[in-house]
């Protein structure tokens, strides 16, 4: 399932794709390792939710595309309950991605939920080290308004995908260090690594540069 799911990655502006099943959550993904299962089912629910309501409206839809300012999100009914969800940069050819989808879409819908139980991902979750704070602490904690301001420029850089990669980098840094202004290098560094592009990365630190000054934050 990654191969086929894989081909689509070849084509320019395609970051990324989940294949999802109402019934058995995430099947398998070849997004960054930072997007967890977990946050990735619970981006599932939502796009289904989104894409069933579309249907109720419009009863031949068999695809819908979310447009955000730095991100599109192409969600396609591949089989009875079984969906694909594509990321992409604005600039991706929707035209070459439709096609693609078109000549998959036979090999996924075989594997739907009617065709029975479909194996699982080959990277299943994990248990974490318990983090020294939670994302809801730092989030409601005394950085609560610095990293609120970080994350809605993360959101400018990556679009709708600014949550998972921003908690998830959170989450990373809660278990490597105490959290706090003295010990925000870390936490820069996991989001460089999430956000996967050198170029968005830089443009992400220069936009976060006088919010960080702002804040008293030194030496980053």
């Amino acid at each position: 399932m990654n191969q086929v799911i894989d081909e689509l990655k070849e084509i320019q502006g395609v970051i990324g794709s989940v294949l999802y099943s109402a019934k058995q959550g995430v099947i398998a993904t070849n997004l960054p390792s930072l997007f967890k299962v977990e946050r990735l089912a619970e981006m599932g629910k939502v796009l289904v939710k989104i894409f069933s309501t579309g249907r109720m409206h419009f009863s031949d839809t068999n695809e819908v595309s979310l447009h955000y300012d730095e991100s599109v999100v192409v969600v396609r009914e591949v089989g009875n309950k079984l969906y694909l969800f594509v990321i992409c940069d604005p600039s991706f050819n929707l035209s070459l991605l439709t096609m693609s989808l078109n000549l998959i879409e036979g090999e996924l819908r075989d594997m739907g939920d009617d065709a029975g139980t479909v194996t699982l991902m080959d990277n299943p979750m994990t248990t974490s080290p318990q983090p020294l704070q939670t994302v809801d602490q730092m989030m409601s904690g005394p950085l609560a308004d610095l990293l609120g301001e970080m994350q809605r420029d993360l959101a400018r850089i990556v679009g709708p995908m600014a949550r998972i990669i921003f908690e998830e980098s959170l989450e990373r840094w809660g278990q490597a260090v105490n959290p706090g202004k003295k010990t925000l290098p870390p936490l820069l560094e996991f989001l460089g690594e999430a956000i996967g592009d050198s170029e968005k990365s830089t443009e992400y630190s220069k936009l976060i540069a006088p919010v960080l000054e702002r804040a008293g934050v030194q030496g980053v």
